[in-house]
């Protein structure tokens, strides 16, 4: 199963070091970019791997770590890329 988390802050950091603790690849997303999360991810290992938003989106399980009042509009702009998931809040 691919994982991917969406969000660099203070959640999805700690739910990546968990990933990575665990040694189960999982992607990191942000809105700036996965050159944003380079050292993030030479830190923790070679399980964790920096991706843009999009690419994220295409995981089998997506963990949002964002705040919520950016939900809607990341869900309408990238829920049109094929995937067939449902949003849980």
């Amino acid at each position: 199963m691919k994982f991917s988390i969406i969000g660099s802050g203070e959640i999805g950091t700690a739910l990546v070091r968990a990933f990575a603790r665990k040694k189960i690849e999982v992607a990191i997303a942000n809105s700036r970019g996965p050159a944003t999360l380079a050292s993030l991810a030479e830190e923790l290992g070679p399980d964790v791997v920096p991706q843009s938003v999009q690419d994220a989106c295409q995981a089998e399980m997506i963990f949002l770590a964002v705040p919520s009042f950016l939900l809607t509009g990341m869900w309408r702009s990238n829920s049109g890329n094929g995937t067939a998931g449902s949003l849980l809040t």
